[in-house]
């Protein structure tokens, strides 16, 4: 009984932790909440582990007392966790080989053209938008001069239509 205790607790935190980190709950996946799940699974971990281990004790010492059958338990036992075993470490090699290679075709050659044509495309228009801000700048500045030698050449005008002389710099 208290390993389908320990099965179903490990089931329930499994499925709790993904559905929280794949955001399929109101709770979001904060840096507390995300430690209190990985909590939660290394003590189910250890529950399981402890179940195991105790079970593991009890069939070893029918063996060591002697009794009937212990020896056909432990190779069953045996038999079963390669069984058990054997699709998982087979899944785990299978999904590695696929991120690794998924990762080498993010890493590849077309990715990294595409990678160096986007930063071309980039610094040219960088260079493009600071032209454009450098000529705005310039047409400014003239703007804001035009209405200073105006200014100055009215009062030339002004002082030789008239025959007075008056002290003012040009261009100051």
């Amino acid at each position: 009984m208290i390993g389908l205790i320990a099965v179903g607790l490990a089931l329930l935190s499994a499925i709790v932790t993904f559905l929280v980190l794949a955001n399929l709950t109101p709770i979001l996946p904060t840096d507390g909440v995300v430690k209190a799940l990985l909590w939660g699974n290394a003590c189910t971990v250890l529950f399981l582990i402890a179940v195991i281990a105790g079970e593991l004790w009890r069939v070893f010492q029918a063996r060591r007392h002697g009794r009937a059958g212990s020896r056909l338990h432990i190779r069953i036992v045996t038999l079963f966790s390669v069984i058990a075993a054997a699709p998982a470490i087979f899944m785990a090699v299978v999904a590695s080989i696929t991120v690794d290679r998924g990762f080498d075709r993010l890493f590849s050659r077309q990715t990294q053209s595409l990678i160096d044509n986007a930063a071309i495309v980039a610094e040219a228009y960088l260079g493009e938008h600071l032209q454009n801000v450098r000529a705005d700048t310039i047409a400014t500045a003239i703007e804001l001069a035009c209405p200073l030698v105006t200014y100055d050449d009215r009062i030339v005008r002004f002082a030789s239509r008239h025959g007075r002389q008056y002290r003012f710099a040009v261009g100051a």
